[in-house]
């Protein structure tokens, strides 16, 4: 390995280099149930590096494979050669025609290019359940498709040109008029290969007819051999073969997407039959109404999900041979969408459910509809048993053989004694996804999973001629049975395809074409026990485009993987524990300390996994005596260490008079890393300390409203930054406007000494924590006669704090905790102040940072309303995301909020220099502040310049 990563470090720069052991094991696993390590990832950043790296493979034969976001379930991104990590540094997007058209990079997720395309009323034809993880050049090379897609929207047919890299390092556009020329002048046998390949697929008259056949539903088994029918020109053929080729053919570096309509009027309805047939029946009528989404799912689908939250409670009450359908219309008008509708209602009048239904436009009862879809997965994943993986599977039938085929599979799961197994799928294709939850620790495990899939394929193939991947890629997992998809002569075809484009079989050796027959039970991924925090992670990826760290360190999905890996290092013999003791040095820096402990990976994962929690689980560990003592003395004494931070704050800014600002930053620098990440870095957007706390001016007269508010430690400890220019600190602004809406305010009594404990409990130490939530509880309890008056607190991280109390409480307090009334200031602000005072018009243009709290306690749209009453213009960028600051890791390990914040800079850069910077945190307003050059403030500031601007 040596020497194949000397040969790389003359090509990619060493830090882009990924050679530790914990980096390799955390590539080994992808959203598949197979695992490969790699020797080494390499993140390149240009075009000229990846025909580099093509030229170093060939010459030393080693596999090379691109990576995107590694959410593909069929084993296609992972290797024991080199890993070509794409989402780094392949971001680019570019919005052309008026939206008709987007440029897309393989690094973009998909979600992030709909989210361009928003403001024209367009998006992306693909819409995979996974588009807010997933990237483009997985959707393109996998062909992925989704609930409305179908196959006309699907990369294949919306693919406008598409700029790619072959294996010989030649690279073409076909945006180009001349590539086809330029294929055949640089690559002549490839070129003339192609014509030779489509004469005998149009002389073969049996084979046209069945790819026609097979493509006019989805499929994505083999190389997409519907190119060599499509097109004449052989490098309009090789572009579209490339489309769905896992990989295996060259590297897409960039792909313009003709994009859809994205209809603004929408109306769903959750439909309950009494069986299977009945519900098949109902998808023929609706999908010849215009439905855009008919999603059908069987009584153990809907057995998982029915006693979830915001379930219909006649889920529980329906019989065992019940179905469900979820039917969406999407037009352009309401008009269009009401005519829509009352076709199909009257078209159902011959399939009528067993339960009175209605179509609502509602967007909250639409969305509770999705829940019920959306929340299949995640019940599997959640209730699985320990150490097992889940499988999903996806095949593809014509509309009218979905009811048999559903009862078959159901009979088939009864054979092989899968006891949680579901069935659900985009019914409008005829595509049904399966889950079951698998056992690989043992041969009987493995032949289990190896007979049932065997039999699947037999009725899919055989008794059905139905696709044995829909949408899902071939990858390793139907390798092996591309011949029952295919047949012998398509078989041989794409075998002469790939050795004519990549004769080395240099790149994906093994995915999409295999000649081992049993390939598919190889190289299975274990998942061992490792916390139960986190034991249900299925590593699907879906948290890592959450997640502050992901371009510096780690993602969610990849400390859990560490976790499991480790965990099987040490039990597989002293060499492998070895093994995990050299990686132990780089966990502190890598899983632990460059952690955010922010909670939003919850928000992406299927089954609402915080790892964060295990990070602290770690922290927690790793804390020794003399820490713990210190954390629960501080605790004990908690105005001490906000006067301590106060005065730190006043020695720093004394020292930078002094030494000067840069001398300054390298001496605590050095001290940062002398005490291993523990002491503060300082930088120059470093607050002034706070001024003493002012007291609530009593209001006389009128009858006055009441509240409780708590100023944050973070607001009693920091001032001002440099360069913000406010008289008023936010609790003086925030008093005043309570001033003007004729409310009253009292503080806890103590407040001093109080603290939310986020401090302590991100840093593990959980003893300390549950002694202030306790110590909380209690001064608010009375601060609020027991529950009467509403608290209102000005940060939004110590408010989900507060609001997740019931982690840490039980008993008596528990049940106060939970009679309290605690509001974010946000909520506050949009519900009750301005409602009752109006603000002057501010001709101010802001721009807003939701924290990662703000967006958990899903306030950020009340965050845009309130800043939209108070201002002429809001800018809420939408790559928005946790900074990384994270209570202090911004001081102690201060790359983390560099790299968590750079998109999100990058676009208030753009944006004009006189507007105004709000949030709801000091810590974060730090952050943006460091990273934008701007000065933020409290969102308390602008709604009392918007409100008191008359004064």
């Amino acid at each position: 390995m040596k020497a194949l990563t000397d040969h790389l470090s003359r090509i990619i720069p060493p830090e882009r280099l990924l050679t530790r052991l914990i980096d390799r094991h955390a590539y080994a696993r992808d959203a598949s149930f197979y695992r490969l390590v790699p020797q080494v990832v390499v993140r390149p950043r240009s075009e000229q590096e990846i025909v580099a790296l093509l030229e170093l493979a060939r010459a030393e034969r080693v596999p090379l494979v691109f990576r995107g976001a590694g959410t593909s379930l069929s084993g296609q991104a992972i290797t024991d050669g080199i890993l070509v990590e794409i989402g780094r540094y392949w971001r680019g997007i570019e919005v052309e025609a008026g939206g008709d058209r987007i440029l897309l990079q393989p690094g973009v997720i998909g979600a992030h290019a709909n989210h361009r395309l928003r403001a024209h009323g367009r998006k992306i034809g693909p819409d995979p359940a996974s588009l807010n993880a997933c990237f483009i050049g997985g959707i393109v090379a996998n062909n992925a498709s989704g609930m409305c897609c179908g196959v006309h929207h699907n990369a294949y047919h919306t693919m406008a040109s598409i700029r790619f890299v072959l294996p010989s390092g030649n690279t073409f556009d076909t945006a180009d008029p001349d590539a086809d020329n330029r294929l055949r002048d640089h690559e002549p046998a490839i070129h003339q290969g192609l014509l030779d390949l489509r004469a005998r697929v149009l002389a073969d008259e049996a084979l046209c007819a069945r790819i026609r056949d097979k493509y006019c539903r989805k499929n994505t088994m083999g190389y997409s051999l519907n190119a060599f029918i499509d097109y004449s020109a052989p490098v309009d053929i090789l572009a579209h073969l490339l489309v769905g080729s896992e990989g295996t053919l060259g590297f897409i570096s960039r792909v313009t997407l003709a994009t859809v309509p994205d209809a603004p009027c929408k109306s769903a309805a959750l439909l309950l039959f009494a069986t299977l047939e009945e519900a098949a029946a109902a998808v023929v009528v609706l999908k010849d109404a215009g439905a855009a989404a008919l999603e059908i799912m069987d009584r153990a689908s809907l057995r998982a999900v029915e006693r979830e939250a915001g379930m219909p409670k006649e889920l529980a009450e329906l019989p065992m041979e019940a179905a469900a359908l979820l039917v969406e219309f999407q037009e352009e008008s309401a008009v269009e969408l009401e005519a829509r509708v009352a076709g199909a209602t009257k078209a159902l009048s011959a399939h009528a459910p067993m339960l009175p239904f209605s179509f609502t436009t509602n967007e909250e009862k639409r969305q509770r509809y999705w829940n019920v879809r959306k929340g299949l997965f995640p019940a599997v994943g959640a209730a699985r048993p320990g150490g097992t993986t889940v499988i999903i599977e996806d095949l593809c039938f014509r509309v009218e053989q979905l009811a048999p085929a559903i009862r078959d599979l159901q009979a088939l799961f009864r054979k092989h004694h899968y006891q949680n197994a579901i069935i659900f799928g985009h019914a409008r294709d005829g595509n049904l996804h399966f889950v079951i939850s698998q056992a690989f620790g043992s041969p009987e495990g493995v032949q289990q999973y190896d007979a049932f899939m065997r039999e699947v394929i037999e009725l899919t193939s055989a008794t059905y001629g139905g696709a044995l991947k829909a949408e899902h890629g071939t990858g390793r997992n139907m390798a092996p049975f591309l011949e029952t998809e295919w047949g012998v002569d398509a078989v041989a075809l794409m075998r002469e395809l790939k050795a004519m484009i990549d004769p080395a079989n240099i790149l994906n050796p093994g995915v999409l074409l295999n000649a081992d027959p049993q390939c598919h039970l190889a190289n299975l991924k274990p998942m061992p026990l490792v916390s139960a925090v986190v034991d249900t992670c299925t590593e699907c990826g879906f948290c890592e485009s959450w997640c502050p760290s992901r371009d510096l360190t780690m993602t969610p999905r990849r400390r859990i993987g560490i976790a499991r890996e480790l965990e099987m290092l040490r039990s597989s013999g002293e060499e492998q524990r070895l093994l995990s003791e050299s990686m132990q040095e780089d966990l502190a820096y890598s899983v632990a300390a460059t952690c955010a402990t922010d909670g939003l990976c919850a928000l992406g994962c299927p089954v609402k996994i915080d790892t964060g929690a295990m990070v602290k689980e770690l922290r927690h560990l790793a804390n020794g005596p003399f820490t713990k003592l210190l954390a629960g003395w501080t605790a004990k004494r908690f105005g001490w260490t906000v006067s301590g931070a106060r005065l730190g704050l006043r020695v720093g800014h004394g020292a930078r008079e002094v030494l000067g600002a840069e001398r300054l930053q390298a001496l605590s620098g050095w001290l940062n890393r002398l005490s291993g990440h523990r002491l503060p870095i300082w930088h120059e957007w470093m607050p002034a300390p706070a001024r003493p706390l002012p007291t609530p001016r009593v209001l006389r007269g009128e009858r006055c409203d009441e509240i409780v508010y708590f100023p944050a430690c973070l607001t009693r400890g920091m001032g001002a930054l440099p360069g913000e220019g406010r008289e008023l600190s936010p609790t003086e602004a925030f008093l005043e406007l309570l001033d003007e809406a004729h409310i009253r305010a009292r503080y806890p009594r103590d407040l001093a000494e109080l603290c939310c404990g986020q401090p302590y409990s991100s840093k593990g130490f959980h003893e300390a924590a549950v002694q202030m939530a306790e110590r909380m509880v209690m001064a608010l309890w009375e601060a609020s006669e027991q529950g009467e008056l509403a608290i209102v607190m000005d940060t939004s991280p110590c408010v989900y704090r507060v609001k997740t109390y019931d982690q840490l409480l039980k008993g008596p307090l528990l049940k106060k905790w939970r009679q309290l009334r605690i509001l974010d200031v946000i909520e506050f602000l949009h519900d009750t102040l301005l409602e009752q005072v109006m603000p002057t018009d501010q001709p101010v243009s802001v721009i807003l940072h939701p924290t990662c709290s703000t967006v958990k306690m899903k306030l950020v749209g009340k965050m845009e309303a309130i800043a939209h009453l108070c201002a002429a213009r809001v800018h809420l960028p939408e790559d928005h995301g946790c900074c990384g600051f994270a209570g202090d890791r911004g001081l102690l390990v201060p790359e983390l909020t560099q790299s968590a914040t750079a998109a999100e800079a990058r676009t208030v850069g753009g944006l004009p220099r006189a507007a105004r910077c709000y949030s709801t945190c000091r810590t974060c307003e730090m952050g943006m502040a460091k990273a934008t050059g701007r000065p933020y403030s409290s969102i308390i500031h602008l709604v009392h310049d918007a409100v008191c601007a008359r004064r």
